[in-house]
């Protein structure tokens, strides 16, 4: 449309009006939309790509105008494109580089600390010193990533069974989405704060984790968001030596992400680990899984992590027969298994236990 627009203007009014039109267009948006891309942290790769794409589409419409037009007006308008990216750039780059970057120290509504103690036995983190700023900025900034704990990694070295560090996982991930709630004071649901699960972070040793990363590169055996695609470790990323592996899809009925429809939170012993996981997702199955008007219905949470159970006899149908309890329900299961299953859409709202008074998660 916009295109159509200045085709009019150049045909009735000349070329010259049409290419003023263009440069106050490319003035009123590209100029601002590069510092306005740092400041709420687009990722640079993805500003790269788009500011390269909207690049090419700004020369390619100039050389099809100068094809038209004559080469005297194609040269003006690549001329003038090519100021605006000289004057938009520095100003974009520079927002890149503010001090916002720093990772924030996160408090709570009454300016401590925030931090978790783990029930089986782990030592009390403390925060991170080289992650302050400020008691209470991590309220008021709300694109920073917030470290809410550090945990010594000779802690994490220690643990030497499976069970013991899927356990200590599990509880770090549960112990984050808690705290984080309560640093950032939310009140409805986690989607009011940007990036949530890739904001709210913990210290191990020399090496950060967020949510997100301890969700898909830790739990479920570095695999991609299955809600953005993104790749969690790289290859050469140290996090990799703690990837659990092979992932136990079990995990998905332990973690919560502080919503309804999330299983509920408890504190996972290593030596009780096993029938622990077993209860949840034996819970979470049942009340989960049903069948409305004939038809079977489940938790979206099944369907954006089918692929996990893939590797389970009978796929995800399989493992839904596993800890269906007899009845109608697994008796649909067993027959029809899951295609035209119906997912029910995610309740995003709060649910989460309180906080203790001390700000740890017991």
């Amino acid at each position: 449309m916009e295109f159509y627009w200045f085709l009019v203007l150049v045909v009735r009014y000349g070329y010259l009006l049409g290419f003023f039109a263009v440069f106050l267009d490319i003035m009123g948006r590209r100029a601002f939309l590069m510092p306005l891309a740092g400041s709420v942290r687009m990722p640079y790769g993805q500003f790269v790509l788009f500011d390269g794409l909207g690049a090419f589409f700004w020369s390619s419409l100039f050389i099809a105008t100068g094809y038209l037009l004559g080469n005297q007006a194609g040269v003006f308008g690549e001329r003038l494109h090519r100021g605006v990216i000289f004057l938009g750039s520095p100003a974009g780059h520079c927002v890149y580089r503010l001090p916002g970057d720093e990772i924030l120290e996160a408090s709570s509504p009454r300016g401590r600390p925030v931090h978790a103690t783990f029930a089986w036995g782990a030592v009390a983190p403390r925060v991170c010193p080289v992650c302050r700023r400020g008691p209470d900025e991590a309220r008021v900034r709300m694109n920073a990533p917030l470290i809410l704990t550090t945990i010594p990694g000779a802690q994490l070295e220690a643990l030497e069974t499976q069970a013991e560090r899927l356990a200590f996982w599990i509880n770090t991930y549960n112990a984050l989405v808690i705290e984080g709630i309560a640093a950032l004071e939310i009140r409805q649901s986690v989607w009011e704060v940007p990036h949530f699960f890739a904001r709210i972070s913990c210290c191990i040793g020399d090496l950060t984790f967020n949510a997100d990363e301890i969700e898909h590169g830790v739990l479920r055996g570095n695999r991609p968001n299955p809600l953005s695609g993104a790749d969690t470790f790289r290859a050469g990323d140290p996090r990799t030596k703690y990837v659990i592996s092979p992932m136990d899809p079990r995990v998905h009925f332990a973690i919560s992400c502080g919503a309804r429809s999330c299983p509920p939170i408890r504190t996972y012993d290593p030596r009780e680990l096993d029938q622990q996981l077993d209860d949840a997702t034996r819970a979470f199955v049942n009340q989960e899984i049903r069948l409305e008007g004939g038809r079977l219905t489940g938790s979206e949470l099944l369907k954006w992590f089918r692929e996990d159970f893939e590797d389970f006899p009978g796929g995800l149908a399989g493992f839904l027969a596993r800890y269906l309890e007899d009845g109608p329900v697994r008796r649909a299961v067993v027959e029809r298994g899951v295609t035209g299953m119906a997912w029910r859409p995610y309740d995003w709202s709060l649910q989460l236990p309180a906080p203790p008074a001390d700000g740890g998660v017991k």
